[in-house]
């Protein structure tokens, strides 16, 4: 939380609002669609993008940086360890 809420940006009250309801517009958007999302990647995109609306040099964009390839690294990697244990059930019949 310390991250989201002062490591991207210096998050204000009054940004906060601005947030929690892009978050919330955007994950019941995906509710509706059927789309799985992390709420965590949601918040943090609502963060990154208020902080950029209010004052595009006070984002903190080497952190927003790390993030993204650790999503872009934790995602694809997730898949191919869940991908290995079913085949590896699926060899020896456990399920």
């Amino acid at each position: 939380m310390k991250t989201i809420g002062r490591g991207i940006f210096d998050i204000q009250p009054i940004h906060s609002i601005g947030s929690q309801i892009a978050s919330v517009s955007s994950i019941f958007a995906a509710n509706l669609a059927g789309a799985p999302v992390s709420t965590t990647h949601v918040v943090v995109g609502s963060v990154m993008g208020v902080g950029a609306a209010d004052e595009y040099k006070m984002v903190h964009w080497g952190l927003i940086k790390e993030i993204i390839v650790s999503w872009l690294i934790t995602i694809p990697l997730s898949a191919v360890i869940s991908a290995a244990i079913y085949m590896a059930f699926s060899f020896f019949k456990i399920i």
